[in-house]
């Protein structure tokens, strides 16, 4: 038996001063929990400059201005509210695209972004753990003996920072790749022509952040690699989807 297809009537449109005043409103409600997780964090501060000094062991780090401590403390209890309450901001996004989504869209929407959360942490996981212990100590050894390491604290945090939101996006591959699939931006065929600059990309990148040693090449280029494994697996089975979909 054939089911009837019923075409599920989209909401009503909003006009733009309607679609500008809900922006405001989410914008309020998700400055007004980054302040808020800001003040929370910054007590804490000190002890997540402590995680992030581990790589160094006995290495302390300077500064050369009177408010630069201060204010690589700030930056660390941003970093930190940002963090904490990035599934508040995930979930005020929602809200404000949930009018414009079919029933069966946001049904699907909610664990995608969740699964990007997920990602995201494993990342920032990934680059703490691995990826900038391997760096810093490359980099040390690369000075030699005849130059002392003095870091200051604003540029060590900027690059702890930064390499943590670099993997921590990059991590997302997979589901950017199923998204841009959905879309019908990219599929299977295209991401295994290029499969191969993507391989020579991971393995040159992983060579630069590492040491000069092949055992830790291979612990930071196979998880990215294989996240290209994954996102093309994604893209497939979305299309094979679909298309048993129009064919029934």
């Amino acid at each position: 038996m054939i089911k009837k297809f019923k075409p599920q009537p989209r909401p009503k449109p909003q006009n733009l001063l309607d679609h500008l005043e809900e922006v405001r409103r989410r914008l309020f409600f998700i400055i007004g929990a980054l302040i808020l997780a800001t003040v929370v964090v910054f007590p804490f501060a000190q002890e997540i400059l402590l995680l992030l000094l581990a790589p160094l062991e006995d290495q302390q780090l300077i500064y050369t201005s009177p408010p630069e401590a201060f204010l690589a403390s700030i930056k660390l209890a941003f970093t930190g509210g940002f963090l904490l309450v990035s599934p508040f901001i995930i979930f005020q996004i929602m809200v404000f695209l949930g009018p414009a989504l079919f029933k069966k869209e946001r049904r699907f929407f909610y664990p995608l972004v969740a699964g990007m959360y997920l990602l995201f942490l494993l990342g920032i996981a990934f680059a703490y753990f691995l990826v900038i212990p391997f760096t810093l100590n490359f980099f040390l050894r690369f000075a030699g003996e005849d130059l002392a390491p003095l870091f200051t604290v604003s540029s060590y945090i900027s690059f702890n920072i930064n390499m943590l939101l670099v993997f921590g996006l990059t991590f997302q591959s997979p589901l950017a790749f199923l998204l841009l699939g959905l879309l019908n931006i990219i599929d299977t065929a295209l991401l295994r022509r290029i499969r191969k600059f993507a391989f020579l990309f991971i393995v040159v990148l992983a060579a630069l952040i590492t040491p000069p040693d092949g055992i830790s090449q291979v612990m930071v280029a196979l998880p990215l690699l294989l996240l290209y494994e994954v996102g093309i697996g994604l893209v497939h089975l979305a299309h094979r989807r679909r298309a048993r979909a129009r064919e029934s």
